[in-house]
């Protein structure tokens, strides 16, 4: 777990500033690419289908890097994600983080519409350590689980 939130600690960093700068500079097309990714989490998670918002959301905060533009950003970003991904799956399924995650993700967009860059970026930050907090509420449930 010291690992995850060692990682975690950088990947708050670095979502604010991919939202600080994807505020500055994010065109009509990349948000309506985004606004279709939130539609497909949303059916997704009306089904019930953790596997399939899982993929999305992953597609998601890929997007978001990719479309600031900075090659080194999305190489470093996508080293320490990748580290998280059981971590994050488990956040979503045993974290209660399902639907809790795409309100989150909708509050994102917002905020880089907005083009408020200071927003953009606080509020991509305060998403990722949502996402470190179901992290750690599902590694609770498991321990309680597994110590009874």
């Amino acid at each position: 777990m010291r690992a995850a939130d060692e990682i975690y600690d950088l990947r708050e960093v670095l979502d604010e500033l991919i939202g600080r700068r994807l505020a500055e500079r994010i065109n009509e097309q990349q948000l309506q690419a985004l606004k279709a990714l939130i539609s497909e989490m949303d059916a997704a998670m009306a089904a019930q289908d953790v596997k399939r918002y899982h993929a999305l959301n992953l597609e998601f905060h890929d997007a978001l890097v990719d479309f600031v533009g900075n090659a080194r950003l999305a190489e470093t970003y996508r080293k320490l994600t990748k580290e998280l991904l059981l971590f994050r799956l488990r956040g979503l399924q045993a974290g209660g983080g399902f639907a809790v995650s795409n309100a989150e993700h909708k509050t994102v967009l917002s905020a880089i519409a907005s083009r408020d860059a200071e927003r953009a970026g606080r509020v991509l930050r305060a998403h990722a350590a949502d996402s470190r907090a179901r992290m750690h509420k599902a590694a609770e449930r498991a321990l309680a689980t597994a110590s009874k």
